[in-house]
């Protein structure tokens, strides 16, 4: 996935190929919340190759977190990563996906306490506030081979 940004006179959002509504408004909420702590009127972003929704890769952290590390390079923000992180409304669940954007390599968190009324989900639900607390990140070798597969259904019969 490459994201860029620029400053421009409003938030515009341009994708290679559509995002679907939800990930499209979150891109936008993330957008105008920090074009309201810049000094700019707006930004245009660019989307191209995003990584596949929905099959447990963390795409939606990884296109807020690119969008608003290239709105905060581009529009001279100089937030701290804890910053971008709650703008982008990122590690509500588990902080692997944000940390593994800043750190690199394999990242391993421990988790964080759930209240009584919470049940586990996506980031984009959960409570914000409190992040799960990183164990560690480690390179990964050069000489491991990663192989990702994605199983396909096929055509599925109602009973």
């Amino acid at each position: 996935m490459t994201v860029t940004s620029e400053p421009s006179t409003d938030i515009q959002i341009e994708t290679a190929e559509p995002l679907e509504p939800r990930r499209r408004q979150a891109l936008q909420e993330m957008a105008e919340s920090m074009v309201r702590v810049s000094r700019h009127g707006g930004c245009l972003l660019r989307v191209a190759d995003p990584i596949p929704a929905h099959v447990g890769l963390g795409s939606g952290t990884a296109l807020l977190m690119s969008a608003a590390q290239a709105m905060n390079a581009a529009l001279e923000l100089d937030l701290t990563h804890a910053q971008i992180v709650a703008l982008a409304r990122r590690s509500g669940t588990s902080a692997v996906g944000t940390a593994s954007q800043l750190l690199g390599g394999l990242c391993v968190d421990v988790g964080r306490p759930l209240a009584a009324s919470e049940h586990i989900g996506p980031s984009s639900s959960a409570q914000r506030g409190k992040s799960s607390l990183i164990l560690g990140s480690w390179p990964v070798p050069d000489d491991w081979t990663v192989t990702i597969l994605f199983p396909s259904l096929g055509p599925t019969v109602d009973p």
